[in-house]
């Protein structure tokens, strides 16, 4: 609105010098050459005319003429106000006499490009660009920053800010009895570590950790096992091998001039809620993988949960027949036996069906079912990225002989005539997959019905 003011005050008071026919013009005097360069600033300005005079007189005491034969010299002073201003010059010759206004514009109010100037903690100089007529000075209201004026131009320069606090101060324009304001602010530093906590691997780990510091900083550990390297924009936390040995946990500080941030880290092994939330499945059946959405929720806090999602069928894909796992707080790995009796399935034809959850087994090139329960049919260990590799379990047969569980999956006995039957959707089945974290809640699955998908298994191995 400054700049808009200034404009029109400028266009509306332009410098005016004219010739005003007076009533007593009989000398013959007339102007023959004006110079209309008047400015706020003031100064000189001349005015020609087509005869001598005998002398020439103004009407205000800021404008002082003189004459020199033909020449009208007019002194302005410096206009220090909004308003313009005009001057009667009388030029007299003889009896007669001839007169002209003299018109001087109004100072203009100091306007900034920009009203609100920020440094960051770093400091530095800014130059901005003052829309003014006359000379105006610069003064701001705190000591941490100090101005300039080079001409038009304002040139402010703030200091390094050690604090983490935002300062804030004002600058005063004045030219003339003109003045306006501009807000200068700045921020504090900053130490930002992206993480204030971090679990390590036991056996040993290595983590990247970005780092906001406005100025540079140090970090340290006090603890020997856990060594820190850094950068201006990030440190890198190495822990040694912990395995077989309790938790233990360091702390690592960042000291940026006056601030300081910790990050507190604890190697050990996987709890139980590492294991919770939705996961992605993924397996190989010749050369080819396939996928199973898994989300696992508490079942007895610190010690088994409730797994869905481990196949493609009606009950792999529904929480209601979600198998149990296990978890081994001494070795952090969570694991899933045979069950029996997990639930009770109805089928299209009203016949009910116990559901199980059998490990395979591989014997003279053809694939079995290992009935029972208990035994372990896959065991995972949470990995250094976050994912778990399952790995499958043994079985040892009556009669002693022990073998790898290839695999596991969902099947069902009927109540009537205890026919064992599975789904086509649940195979192949998972051997040795890898579970990859995809988020806290579960994913949609699509419910398969039960039909021509089945298959019947006719051999049934007992495990010992």
């Amino acid at each position: 609105m400054k700049k808009f003011i200034n404009i029109f005050m400028l266009l509306l008071c332009v410098c005016i010098v004219s010739c005003d026919d007076s009533n007593d013009n009989d000398a013959g005097l007339e102007i023959v050459k004006r110079d209309a360069t008047a400015t706020a600033a003031g100064g000189d300005l001349t005015v020609t005319l087509s005869a001598e005079g005998d002398k020439a007189v103004s009407d205000q005491t800021w404008c002082t003429v003189s004459l020199s034969g033909a020449v009208v010299k007019a002194t302005l002073e410096a206009n220090t106000n909004l308003e313009g201003r005009t001057a009667l010059i009388t030029v007299i010759k003889g009896a007669n006499s001839l007169s002209f206004p003299i018109t001087q514009p109004g100072n203009l109010i100091p306007a900034a490009e920009d009203n609100n100037i920020a440094f960051d903690a770093h400091g530095g100089t800014q130059r901005i660009h003052v829309s003014n007529s006359l000379p105006f000075t610069a003064t701001p209201a705190n000591s941490w920053l100090s101005a300039q004026v080079d001409g038009n131009t304002l040139v402010l320069t703030a200091q390094t800010n050690y604090t983490n606090n935002n300062l804030t101060t004002k600058v005063k324009l004045v030219s003339g009895s003109l003045e306006s304001e501009i807000t200068v602010t700045q921020s504090g530093i900053q130490l930002i570590p992206e993480k204030t906590t971090q679990v390590m691997y036991y056996t040993g780990d290595e983590v990247n950790i970005k780092v906001n510091s406005t100025l540079p900083f140090t970090a340290e550990s006090d603890e020997d096992w856990l060594t820190v390297a850094y950068d201006e924009s990030s440190l890198t936390l190495t822990a040694t091998d912990n395995s077989g040995q309790p938790n233990r946990t360091a702390t690592v500080t960042l000291t940026s001039e006056t601030l300081t941030a910790t990050i507190a880290v604890t190697q050990r092994l996987p709890v139980y809620t590492d294991y919770l939330g939705s996961w992605t499945l993924a397996g190989m059946n010749n050369g080819a993988q396939f996928t199973y959405d898994l989300t696992i929720e508490q079942a007895t806090a610190n010690s088994t949960y409730n797994l869905a999602g481990w196949g493609k069928s009606v009950l792999g894909a529904s929480a209601e027949y979600a198998i149990r796992a296990n978890f081994d707080v001494t070795s952090g790995l969570i694991y899933i036996t045979a069950q029996e009796d997990i639930a009770v399935y109805i089928d299209t034809d009203d016949i009910p069906y116990n559901v199980m959850f059998y490990g395979q087994i591989e014997m003279g090139g053809s694939v079995y079912y290992v009935g029972g329960s208990g035994y372990i049919c896959y065991i995972g260990m949470l990995q250094r990225d976050g994912s778990v590799q399952w790995m499958n379990g043994l079985v040892t047969l009556q009669g002693g002989a022990q073998y790898e569980v290839v695999g596991g999956k969902y099947y069902i006995e009927s109540q009537e005539d205890g026919s064992m039957l599975s789904f086509n959707a649940d195979t192949p089945f998972m051997r040795e997959p890898v579970m990859t974290k995809v988020g806290t809640s579960a994913r949609t699955r699509s419910f398969m019905q039960v039909g021509k998908g089945m298959t019947i298994e006719t051999s049934k191995l007992h495990a010992r």
